[in-house]
């Protein structure tokens, strides 16, 4: 990576350009190209005048603008936040009839993202670790197997109450992708190594765990 000459950003956060990229960094160098954080895509190229323009049907601009969560949603699924299906989701919904395991179609390794949500592919969160657990039901519960079982049944067993029904089957859902996905990462061993150079560094984390599925 190349890094660009001295910049006066927040938190003394540094840009680097790739060393296959030299062009972008003299641009930015002299001044001609900047990142502009927190705005999503542009729906259409506009100059300063167009921007400033109240004729938004000839000038349209992008949902919410200067809201971070609005323009990361916008940039998942092109709606501004409370949007429920991304692009991955989209073509999730495409690929999953082919796939040996349809809930392991879309995965997220950052917490919840809608780019990966479909109108039938579902989003299904991991750790950096591997799949979360319910802890509550591994193990003995204060040395007792009967509440391991007990809260087992509790979590898992069908309801007339919709939100509660809905609540089990994702749990249950839950408990067996945890077992399948952790039992496959368990003989995963990649020589690739991810340590992290100078403290904790997530976006690593999560190439890691891409790297083991």
């Amino acid at each position: 990576m190349k890094t660009l000459a001295p910049q006066t950003l927040t938190d003394d956060i540094q840009y680097s350009f790739p060393p296959y990229a030299p062009r972008l960094k003299l641009l930015f160098e002299s001044g001609k190209l900047a990142a502009q954080l927190n705005v999503g895509p542009l729906i259409t190229p506009l100059t300063l005048e167009q921007y400033k323009s109240s004729n938004r049907a000839l000038y349209p601009l992008p949902p919410k603008l200067f809201s971070h969560n609005d323009q990361q949603s916008v940039w998942q699924a092109l709606g501004s936040e409370g949007s429920t299906i991304g692009w991955g989701g989209r073509m999730g919904d495409l690929a999953m009839a082919g796939n040996g395991n349809a809930l392991l179609t879309c995965i997220s390794a950052a917490g919840n993202a809608v780019f990966v949500s479909g109108e039938n592919a579902l989003q299904y969160q991991i750790s950096p670790s591997g799949a979360i657990a319910v802890k509550a039901i591994q193990g003995l519960p204060y040395g007792s197997p009967a509440i391991s079982e007990a809260l087992h049944q509790l979590i898992t067993r069908p309801s007339e109450h919709k939100l509660e029904n809905e609540l089990a089957i994702l749990a249950r859902r839950s408990i067996k992708m945890e077992g399948v996905v952790n039992t496959a990462l368990a003989k995963v061993d990649i020589k690739t190594s991810f340590d992290q150079l100078s403290g904790p560094n997530p976006l690593a984390d999560q190439l890691k765990i891409v790297a083991r599925l």
